[in-house]
Order: C-alpha cells, then structure tokens, then sequence
C-alpha cells in the first residue's frame, strides 16, 4: 500500500513538473502566416506562437512573393537600440526531388561567418510538428558584405532551423484532392527557414524564447491521411 502511495506521488511530481517547464506558452496566442502568392492570391499555412511584445512584419498585400528570397514573415525583438530580427521563408518545390538538403542550407549560414567559435557553435537534428530538419548555431562575426550585418568587431549569433516535411506527408500533399487545392497542397510541402540572428549577448538573452517560439512552428491544415 506504501509503495502504491509512492508511485502516485512521483507521477504526480512528474506531471506537476512537465507543466510547469512552459507554464506561459498557453498563455501565448497563435498568429496565422500566408504562404507565397499564386495568381495574386495568398493563403493561410501556417501558425506560430509569438510574445505579443514582438513586433511583426508582413509584406504588402499587393507585393509579390514568388521570389523565396524574400521573407514570409518577419519579428524583431526589440530591446533599447538593439534589436533581433528573425526572419521565416518557405520554399515550394514541384517534387520531392526538388527539395534542398537542410545540411545545404545550414552550410550557406556557416559561410557567411568570417570567424566562427567552434565550441559555442553546433548543429542538432529536428524533429517537430510533422517537420524534421536542423537546428544551427553560430556565434562569432559575420563577413561585412553580409546583409544587416553588425560591425565586424561586434560578436554576433545566428540560431537557425532548416526543416523538411516528411516525405510521407510530402507524397500526400503532392495530390491534392481537388485541382482548387493545388496550390495551398503546394505550399504546405514548402521547405522552411526559420532563422534569429542579433548581437551575442541579445541573442543569450532571448535564446529560450526564440526555441520555443520556433517550435511552436506547425501546418494550419491537418494533412490528409495517406490512405
């Protein structure tokens, strides 16, 4: 009977623990991103949890984003005269074969550092809301002709997710069930981007809520099943 008592009482701490390592997050609500435009036509796709003191950008309605160079969203975080700006692109791709490798990706972010610390820099293998990919980390100081690039002699940090849609998922969503979803289906197998960069000690200090921020990155649309 103690030991029953016990047991209640670690899975009761345990519970009461997992809880309380986000006791904020419900608390944040959901902001809804469009995709890229089709015949001057954009859709929602997805959605993300973001701190209502962020502050965020969107394009024009009327501009056009077929170029994936630009972004789909943007926030910054502002702080004093400083601020983080972080930055979400997705890329359509007509196939599966289409798709850049997340390792191809996080290696133009690697390039673009003149100096990188390898002891505070990383990669981790991801894998959240149906989406699997990397997450990058680089701290050091960015080549000068580097877009929105502090001066060189300021410590920088870029935190980056590079994600992919499982190829199961991909498959399904590259056959619609209606021709007036190919579209949306296309940018939901979209690759995406998600990537935070500010000065080193900025970038410490908000380094927990851009993690959970970007984990909370998922699809609006459930996708189908693939039977």
């Amino acid at each position: 009977m103690k030991f029953n008592f016990i047991l209640t009482t670690i899975a009761l701490a345990l519970l009461l623990n997992s809880c309380s390592e986000n006791p904020t997050l419900p608390s944040i609500p959901m902001q809804e991103i469009k995709g890229r435009d089709y015949d001057g036509q954009r859709f929602d796709v997805y959605r993300i949890r973001a701190p209502t003191d962020w502050i965020r950008r969107d394009t024009f309605p009327e501009e056009s984003l077929l170029d994936t160079k630009k972004s789909i969203c943007e926030f910054l975080i502002p702080h004093g005269n400083e601020s983080i700006r972080i930055t979400i692109h997705n890329f359509p791709s007509e196939s599966i074969d289409q798709r850049i490798p997340p390792a191809a990706q996080v290696a133009r972010w690697q390039r673009q550092f003149e100096i990188m610390y390898p002891e505070e820099s990383g990669i981790t293998p991801q894998a959240f809301s149906g989406y699997t990919g990397l997450k990058f980390k680089g701290v050091g100081r960015l080549k000068p002709e580097i877009n929105n690039a502090p001066s060189t002699q300021q410590d920088t940090t870029v935190v980056g997710w590079s994600l992919q849609i499982g190829k199961d998922h991909y498959r399904t969503l590259s056959h619609p069930p209606k021709p007036s979803e190919n579209n949306l289906y296309r940018e939901m197998r979209a690759d995406v981007t998600i990537k935070a960069q500010g000065s080193k000690e900025l970038m410490q200090e908000h380094e927990e809520d851009i993690i959970t921020f970007a984990r909370s990155f998922e699809l609006i649309e459930e996708i189908p099943s693939s039977s």
